[in-house]
């Protein structure tokens, strides 16, 4: 993962300038061939793609790195991790900014919306989506929809975790070390304490989660006002595949794993 495209790496390679140089030479390539020519329709379908492409290479390297502040739990409020999201509490948080994973701009039709809060025992992670929950009950990667949640604790991404959960309440979890020496993604560990459920309907789906600090590695919780990096990614699938949808907190230009990207979760205190 260290070994990944930064955004600075990659604005030295394909500036502003560059992206709308090639923006202009695809535009006279057009300009240059007549109206329903089978030069047109060639240079047409050759260039169909390049338009998100174009955006997604702008949003790159002009991104600046989003921070969420995470609200912290009062000492009068609680949360049931049932799934219904109803607690009183909720409504005070505000929902995670959410956009197009690759940066192309436009509408989100799911809508998704993501809340985080905190507590001195840990993470609690609220999550709406509407449209048809797709369920491939079994497997929360494959022709499932599904949300994903990324945290690494302080701020030298010295290891991260990442959770998985569908709408058919299948789940995934893993831990990754990235320093001293990068390891493998740990796929069997299991976070000890974890808490999930599940709702859905025909038009939506709702995820409530509590991630204790224990299992992730913490002997205390963060201090306020700290931050910790991390990224959510909901992957809404449609009919047809191609019409998938994929937003996320910060952008990530196709790779969810690279945390060269990811926003920063900012802890707030109870009288925020």
């Amino acid at each position: 993962a260290n070994s990944n495209v930064t955004p600075e790496v990659l604005y030295k390679a394909y500036n502003i300038q560059t992206v709308e140089k090639l923006e202009a030479l695809l535009a006279e390539a057009i300009a240059a061939t007549e109206p329903g020519s089978i030069e047109r329709k060639r240079v047409e379908f050759f260039a169909a793609p390049w338009s998100k492409d174009f955006t997604a290479s702008k949003a790159y390297c002009t991104m600046v790195i989003p921070t969420y502040e995470v609200k912290r739990v009062g000492r009068q409020d609680s949360i049931a991790v049932d799934g219904k999201l109803d607690e009183a509490f909720w409504g005070k948080v505000k929902p995670i900014p959410m956009q197009q994973a690759k940066g192309e701009g436009g509408e989100l039709p799911s809508k998704p919306a993501a809340k985080l809060a905190w507590d001195e025992k840990g993470l609690y992670l609220a999550f709406t989506c509407q449209g048809a929950p797709r369920i491939n009950k079994g497997d929360v990667w494959f022709d499932s929809d599904n949300i994903e949640f990324f945290v690494s604790p302080g701020t030298e991404k010295a290891t991260y975790y990442q959770f998985a959960v569908s709408p058919g309440n299948d789940f995934s979890d893993a831990y990754k070390v990235e320093k001293p020496m990068e390891a493998a993604l740990d796929s069997h560990w299991s976070c000890e304490g974890l808490q999930r459920a599940v709702s859905y309907d025909d038009n939506s789906w709702t995820l409530e989660m509590f991630i204790p600090f224990e299992g992730l590695h913490r002997t205390e919780p963060p201090k306020p006002y700290t931050s910790w990096f991390g990224n959510i990614i909901n992957n809404k699938l449609m009919a047809a595949k191609k019409n998938a949808e994929y937003s996320s907190f910060s952008i990530t230009m196709g790779n969810n794993h690279n945390h060269s990207l990811w926003g920063k979760f900012k802890f707030m205190d109870r009288e925020d």
